[in-house]
């Protein structure tokens, strides 16, 4: 202990900035006599502050190598705080410090939340509180002095960090304020943080963006951070494809042949291959069985949707099958009973359900009910371009791409 408190000493009184930041990393693997402890760290030349610091530090490595992480907390957050003192007034120099700190306190939060059930989310809650100083002290001040810019440096990944810390208290609301603050003039440009830094960054921005149901801006920030992700960050980039692969369908483009195979996503080949052939009822089955998963990816409702360009693909090939064979002047008129068998086919079953049918073939006019309003929908979606002929029952569709390309549909909307 003494020996640590010597350390911990030197490297402060001589500002080194890698040093320092080592030696406040939480390990866990020494339990100190923390009856001794106060005392030892006072006796160092410190002053009052740095000497607390340093004696809660010593503590919550004891709690933690006795295996009492709750307990670990308090002592950390109170040499956290301490930290702040020190980093608001002394600055750039404890910027590794500040990162060991934040990681360490978050690792702590989300341990103390995996194993004490009556945590309630108190830790992560903590945790949250002292990275929003933390971050209120790096971005306010001038960015012209040498202090301030360093100290700006860092600030992206506070952003990163406190969007760790919402996801894990499912708060994602605040991430909205965060958002705010990065788009403000003052917030230093983007290119100036690190690669690391900016993928992290575009991730998070992009599910925050899915769950607001902004699919285009969603797939700009995940397609921003596959292209700057380590090509050997194996792990980053098949998280960011779990997302990508999804979202990539509204605009009818599919994953190169392997590569989902080489990425280990097997489930996702599901998803393709029913959206393309337009295979309701096999996207249906397969978004149930997966259901937790997506519904944690936050992708569950934005994959619902791909329903309706399942049966875009669906209809396409119905007309396209009817064309081949059809006179010239009716090549545009298409009956709507052609619609009925591909329907009870490869349509979802879920709203005859709802409605307590379960012979779907036998329920003729309700099959033809239900195509009659997906039908609707298509066209008012602007995936077909046409009308309904409810007289003569028939889809009149138009001579030229009466089924748009899904890429210029999705980013007109």
């Amino acid at each position: 202990m003494d020996r640590y408190c010597r350390s911990f000493a030197a490297a402060y009184n001589g500002r080194d900035e890698n040093g320092f930041g080592e030696i406040v990393k939480l390990r866990g693997d020494v339990a100190y006599d923390v009856s001794m402890a106060h005392a030892t760290c006072m006796n160092m030349g410190l002053s009052d502050g740095m000497s607390h610091w340093c004696w809660k530090h010593l503590e919550a490595e004891t709690c933690i190598a006795q295996g009492r992480l709750k307990d670990a907390l308090v002592p950390q957050t109170e040499a956290f705080d301490k930290f702040i003192d020190e980093y608001r007034n002394e600055g750039g120099w404890l910027i590794p410090c500040l990162k060991t700190m934040v990681s360490d306190t978050l690792d702590l939060a989300k341990r103390i939340e995996a194993t004490v059930p009556a945590s309630n989310g108190s830790a992560l809650k903590e945790a949250k509180r002292l990275f929003e100083s933390c971050f209120r002290f790096t971005i306010m001040g001038r960015a012209s002095t040498a202090d301030s810019f360093r100290k700006r440096g860092v600030a992206l990944y506070l952003v990163n960090s406190l969007f760790r810390v919402f996801f894990a208290l499912k708060s994602l609301q605040l991430c909205r304020n965060v958002i705010k603050t990065v788009y403000m003039p003052t917030f230093p440009e983007m290119d100036t943080f690190t690669i690391a830094q900016r993928v992290t960054y575009h991730y998070y921005l992009g599910r925050i963006l899915i769950l607001e149901d902004k699919v285009e801006e969603a797939r700009e920030a995940f397609q921003y951070a596959l292209e700057h992700c380590h090509k050997k960050a194996s792990k980053n980039i098949n998280l960011l494809l779990q997302f990508l692969i999804p979202i990539n369908l509204f605009y009818g483009k599919s994953p190169l042949p392997g590569l989902i195979q080489n990425h280990g996503l097997d489930h996702l080949q599901e998803l393709v291959t029913s959206v393309k052939n337009g295979n309701v009822l096999c996207l249906e089955q397969m978004l149930e069985r997966f259901q937790d998963l997506f519904i944690s990816q936050g992708l569950f409702l934005t994959l619902q949707n791909l329903k309706l360009v399942s049966y875009r693909n669906l209809f396409r090939s119905v007309v396209l099958l009817y064309q081949e064979t059809a006179p010239e002047k009716m090549k545009t008129r298409v009956a709507l009973n052609l619609f009925i068998q591909p329907f009870i086919l490869f349509g979802e079953k879920s709203a005859f359900k709802l409605m307590n049918v379960t012979d779907i073939a036998t329920s003729e006019t309700l099959v033809k009910e239900q195509v009659r309003c997906i039908l609707s929908n298509l066209i008012f979606k602007k995936y077909i371009k046409g009308y309904i002929s409810h007289e003569k029952e028939i889809l009149v569709i138009s001579p030229k791409d009466p089924f748009p390309k899904l890429n210029t549909l999705v980013e007109n909307n």
